[in-house]
């Protein structure tokens, strides 16, 4: 099983889906015109639906700082790691992985994948998949290996391998201005379609391998925002959670 990158269609509607599921909606006769990205048929009215990704503290807005390039390169180790373990291990796991420290040096990007790959062989050469969950933690002694620890989640139900690369000195914050600023981007699109819909949703989808469930929403949840979207939700992706905000 090998990993290829979603088209920027096929991950809007990738979140879609999710999120009708975890709301027990029913979509029909759903397109992407692009825009909106979704138009579908919900509660017999037609709902067109923006969706986009939010970062903690901004780091998907801000892709070109050193912080948002140090969270690609963590993901590009764990994708060099999840490729060594193919070789060897054929069916998929979830795979949560701690550094010890948000710089990643081009000594990371060498020798991490084969660390962390071969001591996941090592651990899942006798495993085999039940409908039991089954968790395995590695932690990590030396501390000249940027790595705290990892965790492996196992079940004969995980249909693709899934990743989420933590940095230990950098819990994130969802603050309301980062939802803000997201509904001015979206709202600029709005008078292109509005006029074609009953309703217009906005769906803030925090993703992305940040550990977004590390992340508190506190604040944000709390605040009222004033826009023109009929609706919109917060849907923390890794939680599997969907919060309707104050609008």
């Amino acid at each position: 099983m090998q990993l290829h990158p979603l088209s920027q269609k096929e991950k809007e509607r990738n979140i879609f889906d999710h999120f009708i599921k975890i709301l027990n909606l029913k979509a029909e006769n759903l397109q992407q015109p692009d825009p909106p990205d979704i138009v579908a048929d919900i509660y017999n009215r037609k709902i067109g639906i923006e969706i986009t990704e939010i970062y903690p503290d901004s780091i998907g807005a801000k892709r070109g700082s050193k912080r948002a390039k140090n969270e690609l390169t963590r993901e590009k180790i764990l994708e060099l790691t999840i490729t060594e373990v193919q070789k060897k291990i054929k069916w998929p796991f979830d795979l949560i992985v701690l550094f010890q420290r948000n710089e990643i040096s081009d000594h990371d990007v060498k020798n991490l994948p084969k660390i962390i790959s071969e001591i996941i062989i090592e651990i899942l050469k006798d495993v085999t998949p039940t409908e039991d969950w089954k968790k395995f933690e590695y932690f990590n002694q030396d501390q000249n290996i940027n790595l705290n620890h990892f965790s492996i989640l196992v079940n004969k139900h995980i249909i693709k391998h899934t990743f989420s690369p933590i940095a230990l000195d950098w819990i994130p914050n969802l603050k309301s201005d980062i939802i803000r600023d997201a509904i001015k981007r979206k709202e600029g699109k709005l008078d292109r379609y509005k006029n074609n819909s009953d309703e217009v949703w906005l769906i803030l989808c925090e993703l992305g391998g940040i550990a977004s469930s590390f992340a508190s929403v506190s604040e944000a949840t709390k605040e009222k925002f004033n826009s023109v979207f009929d609706r919109i939700y917060l849907f923390r992706y890794q939680y599997k959670k969907v919060i309707q905000l104050n609008c």
